[in-house]
């Protein structure tokens, strides 16, 4: 077996020293075939290898070729997850199975096969028509986004010398460059201005060679439209401005160019690496708990969690969109109606322009063409977020979201089948930066929490307005049917629900009355 040399002896600066290739994807459409996530018990000490039992018996029968830490270094329940690497994938089943019986292991799951959701580039005319939509140009007048705001793309890649990225490219201040050392001490060697976790290096470019039509271009697409260099008389302007993009590449140079393999892994860097904003143009609708952890981590290290929410035209749950503390994005068109790809459903926060957006691509350092897609729309939200951060740097996750979606217009009325299946609106850049401009609105820091998340039979709301009369609260499932309703008045800041009828799953609570309306996603154990 090649790679039998297991990180059992490897220090934390150099965790990622083993990447086996990812296969072709031919057995599963939700799950990366042949990879495994596996988690140790918090209690385990002794780390697993695949040389000693229990493992080294399963290695025979199922090609078990190598295993790694991929978020390693952060806390002690990440660092007992493991990626499995495997090449019997006809026997993915009996595997888990036969890992399920190891009493040291807590869970095992399948990684879930992620990819980019943007629709094939199609003609190449410089109309910019999405930023018009969302107010931009007013919006510059208030801010033009801060330098020390940073959106990590977290994609396949962003070709790093495009003439309109190149300035705003993050660069680590942390790093000494070419050193061969970690000298911020984040767990990644080198990386300068982002990393590729599934190669296993310090160069988040695209593969060399690739030209215009190629699926690689999609990373350099979103990251212009979150942060292209604005006012430098060139190619394209974007809504963040100023705002800084650190690239991290999740697709293998040898991989399918749609397919990030490494998603979770560059959501773990980009929390690391010290990322303000993590915008995700990629999913699938296999859900992980692993996944959720990954996130969960990065949200309570004060990241805006930003996510496509889907190419299918369906009312299904898209995941990392669909998690709690992610931001949900759909896309609409050029009439502010739900763009004819875009999922739907009440897990949806909130919709930007994503049909024929012009942006910059990686076929080479001046090339710039049309994308359509959620994956297109998500950016877009990533880059105002930055403009939010960039205006108030001490806003929580959780105040960011409430300003993006106290600033979008209400476009129910354009499209009326899909009521309270598209979020609060579409995204009005102007309208968000003048409601934070001066002395923040009473409307943004008018919000609630739910506690436990997840939670097993009652859940505690907790809000700072404890003036709230007439309160709906509503509580749908995946599928957007409502599964619990009660009418309350908060005359203090606290609202206890028992929800124990509830199955275990994803559900959506929803408070609103006359002028207060918030959508929570909540999970049930």
């Amino acid at each position: 077996m090649k790679n039998k040399l297991f990180l059992l002896c490897a220090t934390w600066l150099g965790l990622y020293s083993i990447h086996p290739n990812v296969t072709a994807q031919t057995f599963d459409s939700l799950y990366v075939d042949g990879n495994l996530y596996a988690k140790l018990k918090d209690t385990v000490t002794v780390p697993f290898n695949l040389q000693s039992s229990p493992l080294n018996a399963l290695v025979p029968v199922y090609g078990l070729d190598s295993l790694y830490w991929p978020f390693r270094g952060y806390n002690q329940s990440l660092d007992q997850i493991y990626r499995l690497v495997f090449t019997e994938i006809q026997l993915t089943t009996a595997l888990i199975s036969a890992l399920e019986t190891i009493p040291e292991i807590e869970y095992v799951e399948q990684v879930p096969l992620y990819k980019n959701e943007a629709l094939l580039p199609n003609d190449f005319h410089p109309n910019q028509w999405h930023l018009t939509k969302i107010n931009a140009e007013a919006v510059w007048n208030i801010s033009q986004g801060s330098g020390q705001v940073v959106i990590a793309i977290v994609d396949n890649g962003a070709l790093l010398n495009h003439e309109d990225l190149a300035s705003n490219i993050w660069v680590n201040p942390g790093e000494i460059p070419n050193n061969g050392l970690d000298d911020d001490l984040n767990g990644f060697r080198d990386d300068i201005h982002g990393f590729d976790v599934a190669d296993n290096d310090n160069n988040p470019n695209p593969p060399p060679g690739i030209n215009n039509n190629s699926g690689f271009v999609h990373g350099t697409h979103c990251a212009g439209i979150a942060s292209a260099v604005t006012n430098n008389g060139k190619g394209i302007a974007s809504i963040g401005f100023n705002v800084k993009i650190m690239a991290v590449k999740c697709t293998r140079n040898n991989g399918d160019e749609r397919i990030l393999s490494h998603a979770y892994e560059g959501v773990f860097y980009a929390m690391r690496a010290g990322a303000d904003i993590i915008s995700m143009s990629f999913g699938g609708e296999g859900f992980s708990v692993t996944g959720q952890s990954i996130i969960n981590a990065a949200h309570n290290t004060g990241k805006v969690l930003i996510a496509a929410a889907g190419n299918e035209n369906v009312n299904i749950q898209f995941f990392p969109a669909a998690f709690p503390n992610v931001i949900a994005v759909g896309a609409t068109d050029f009439n502010d109606q739900k763009a004819s790809f875009s999922n739907f459903g009440t897990w949806i926060d909130l919709m930007a322009p994503g049909v024929a957006i012009f942006s910059t691509l990686a076929g080479s350092v001046n090339s710039y063409g049309n994308s359509s897609g959620t994956s297109m729309a998500c950016p877009l939200v990533a880059g105002l977020a930055g403009l939010i951060l960039s205006e108030r740097p001490n806003f929580t996750p959780a105040q960011v979201k409430q300003a993006l979606m106290n600033g979008c217009d209400n476009i129910s009325l354009l499209n009326p089948g899909f009521s309270g299946q598209i979020g609060v609106g579409r995204i009005n850049a102007f309208k968000t930066l003048s409601l934070i401009s001066g002395t923040s609105s009473p409307e943004i820091n008018s919000s609630f929490d739910v506690y436990p998340n997840p939670f097993h039979d009652e859940v505690r709301i907790f809000t700072n307005e404890i003036k709230q009369r007439d309160l709906t609260i509503e509580v749908f499932d995946r599928m957007g049917k409502s599964v619990f309703y009660a009418k309350k008045n908060m005359t203090q800041n606290e609202i206890q629900l028992s929800l124990r009828d509830l199955s275990s799953g994803i559900y959506f609570l929803q408070m609103k009355n006359k002028t207060f309306f918030q959508v929570k996603k909540i999970v049930k154990n």
